[in-house]
């Protein structure tokens, strides 16, 4: 009986990855003011640090993810955001008014521009790393002695991977051309597979990876914004 528990554990080990995630603030000792008084919010698409060719689409997933999550809060608030590549008002816009989000995240001039375009009180911005994917292999086994195979004790080695997401956050008054807020969000996912040695790994895809990160990372934003 215990052998066939212990075998139970293991298959499931095999085909269930263990996710563990988690958002750092850098700055946790600066919260972000009641933001009540502001209706109008303007979500702009999240800039690069570096130009980015293989997750251009990304800032508009992510915004279309913090948008909707917060608005679903917050109803009765006008939510602006991107939310595909044919529904991107703020896209469009920014690029009827020349100015870039990078512009927006470093001149509040710019940023009082898009703001008046959509009569906003309140932007937010971002500036981001592209994510990080990572995969390994342990050299170490582990054995389950309740399995054996004709060389002993069946063995099983874990492959780990991870995503982690690096932005610098500003959350700007237009009106008043001043930063209300300004911190860095770190959104990093980890993934520990078991596999029977001799079986090849499936690896969790990089898409499911992206897709974990942009919800976590958007669902911590808007509890740090919106506590």
């Amino acid at each position: 009986m215990y052998k066939r528990y212990m075998s139970l554990i293991i298959l499931a080990l095999l085909v269930i990855s263990a996710i563990g995630c988690g958002i750092k603030n850098v700055t946790p000792n600066k919260p972000v003011p009641p933001l009540g008084d502001y209706n109008t919010v303007v979500i702009a698409p999240y800039a690069f640090k570096k130009p980015s060719t293989q997750y251009k689409d990304f800032p508009t997933i992510l915004s279309y993810g913090i948008g909707t999550r917060v608005s679903v809060r917050f109803p009765d608030k006008t939510w602006i955001y991107d939310q595909s590549k044919d529904m991107n008002p703020v896209t469009k816009k920014m690029q009827e008014l020349k100015i870039t989000p990078n512009d927006v995240y470093q001149n509040p001039e710019a940023a009082a521009k898009l703001a008046e375009a959509f009569n906003a009180d309140l932007v937010i911005c971002a500036i981001m790393e592209e994510p990080k994917l990572s995969k390994e292999e342990s050299s170490k086994r582990r054995y389950d002695m309740s399995e054996s195979t004709p060389t002993g004790a069946a063995a099983y080695y874990t492959v780990y991977q991870s995503v982690i997401l690096k932005t610098d956050v500003k959350v700007l008054d237009p009106k008043a051309k001043s930063t209300l807020w300004g911190g860095r969000m770190i959104g990093y996912k980890k993934y520990e597979t078991m596999f029977r040695t001799g079986n090849p790994p499936k690896y969790v895809e990089d898409s499911v990876m992206l897709a974990d990160i942009r919800k976590a990372y958007a669902d911590e934003l808007n509890k740090k914004l919106y506590p």
